[in-house]
């Protein structure tokens, strides 16, 4: 994965780079158990130029274009403004630039692995870096969503759908959180609940111990 990205697809964006608007990379099932997604947007000149490239490079790897997992013909991906389960043109606008962002931070990660935390320019680990990323956002937005609950959901939900695409590979991501949100639900209550306890009768422990000390 790190070879495929640092490789193949650095040296490919940095050539595009100034003839797209936006462009990003997500790991993804579909349609290959391990998918790497590339999507760039710009002009359809330029696109087409790109996509001359791009099978150059990829001539001896197995690709196709399409969207959302789904090759062929006809098949091109418009991005996520619009549609059924589209963001809204305002918020894709800014999630394009967000998605563009983490690519190419996590790319930078990537191809400086053996420096992260210890070296002067990467003084902390990949661990780091994700918690201050995804933290410092839900702190922004924090009149809008409680963070603890929002990450205690997404990460029963992502191991859930991590569990069924084992055995379901082809069902929908939505039907398998819908089927499965109940339970998630519950095991995330319980777990507070678990949890609570415990660090409470931590706390009053380390109290008792430090005023013994």
């Amino acid at each position: 994965m790190d070879d495929c990205l640092v490789k193949l697809v650095k040296p490919i964006v940095d050539t595009a780079r100034t003839k797209i608007w936006s462009w990003h990379y997500l790991w993804e099932g579909r349609p290959w158990p391990l998918t790497l997604r590339l999507r760039f947007f710009g002009e359809d000149k330029e696109i087409g130029q790109l996509r001359q490239l791009l099978d150059e490079k990829l001539k001896d790897i197995s690709h196709c274009y399409g969207e959302h997992g789904d090759c062929g013909e006809g098949k091109e991906y418009k991005g996520e403004a619009d549609g059924n389960d589209g963001w809204g043109s305002k918020a894709w606008e800014a999630g394009m630039k967000f998605l563009q962002t983490g690519s190419e931070f996590a790319l930078e990660l990537v191809d400086n692995k053996n420096k992260l935390g210890n070296s002067k320019e990467y003084k902390k680990s990949a661990v780091h870096y994700a918690d201050r990323y995804t933290h410092l956002f839900l702190n922004q937005i924090s009149s809008l969503l409680d963070e603890v609950d929002f990450d205690l959901k997404e990460g029963f939900s992502r191991f859930a759908l991590r569990v069924v695409r084992k055995t379901k590979p082809s069902l929908p991501d939505d039907k398998i959180l819908s089927a499965t949100g109940p339970l998630v639900h519950q095991t995330i209550e319980e777990s507070k609940h678990e949890l609570q306890e415990k660090i409470e009768a931590l706390a009053r422990a380390l109290n008792f111990a430090s005023e013994k000390w």
